[in-house]
């Protein structure tokens, strides 16, 4: 049989009085650990994806911001695949795994 999910949605969202958050969802395929802070003009994700499971993450940065994920450009790092934007959102596919997403 097939497993419940195996692509999940993060979208970080932050607003009147929230510029962060910190949590953890035990995923069937195992735990998704996400960690979000929005500190001025920068805004920065930090997650975990378990094995066999994709992530489509969506976020809230102004069109044209510079992404960088693990140190280098969003576009350059292994296991990220740009998918465009949608409302606002820059988005990008990753696959299972640890990234830290720096937007400013």
């Amino acid at each position: 049989g097939s497993m419940a999910f195996d692509t999940i949605s993060i979208q970080p969202t932050p607003g009147k009085g929230v510029d962060g958050a910190t949590g953890t969802y035990n995923s069937p395929r195992g735990p998704v650990k996400v960690s979000w802070k929005k500190d001025g003009d920068q805004f920065s994700c930090e997650f975990e994806i378990p094995a066999n499971t994709r992530a489509l993450v969506r976020l809230p940065v102004p069109a044209g911001a510079e992404i960088r994920e693990g140190g280098k450009p969003a576009t350059q790092s292994a296991g990220v695949k740009p998918v465009g934007r949608d409302a606002n959102r820059e988005v990008f596919e990753v696959g299972s795994g640890s990234y830290h997403f720096i937007a400013k």
